[in-house]
């Protein structure tokens, strides 16, 4: 409803005048800063980049979750054709991972840690345990194998 002085079309105009001053007042603007140094580098997030003791920018490794694994450590790992072995600690077992982050264990050591494995191809790895040092020979389509018995752990 317009009055007769025109108050109600003022108003409006004026609020429209005051949200848009605002809408502008708040919009995002450029920052730019300068980096000289390594510590200014190392100040900031580094993601898929590496930086050398030069200060020498070098893409870095990717990182992706494999696998969300429950045991409390995991002390090695060995991938071949995009599937992954990893060894645990504190159960000492062994996981196989495939690429769509599927996981089976392969071995149960019944040792403290496994600390190293080899995969030799998508089905089989070498696995490295502790405190005893054995080496045994995995795989998905039989029982390991101990293949190395140290006389001493």
């Amino acid at each position: 409803m317009i009055s007769p002085n025109g108050t109600f079309i003022r108003s409006t105009v004026t609020a429209l005048v005051v949200s848009s001053l605002v809408a502008f007042g708040t919009a995002a603007s450029p920052l730019f800063w300068h980096v000289s140094t390594q510590d200014d580098f190392l100040k900031g997030d580094v993601e898929n980049l590496s930086i050398d003791a030069n200060g020498t920018l070098l893409l870095g490794p990717l990182n992706e979750v494999v696998y969300e694994a429950t045991t409390p450590f995991l002390w090695s790992v060995s991938e071949v054709n995009d599937v992954f072995w990893l060894g645990s600690g504190n159960d000492g077992k062994v996981f196989r991972v495939e690429d769509d982050h599927s996981a089976d264990m392969i071995f149960d050591s019944r040792q403290l840690n496994v600390h190293a494995v080899t995969a030799l191809d998508a089905n089989s790895a070498f696995v490295g345990t502790s405190p005893e040092g054995s080496v045994f020979r995995v795989s998905t389509d039989e029982e390991a194998t101990l293949v190395f018995d140290p006389e001493e752990e």
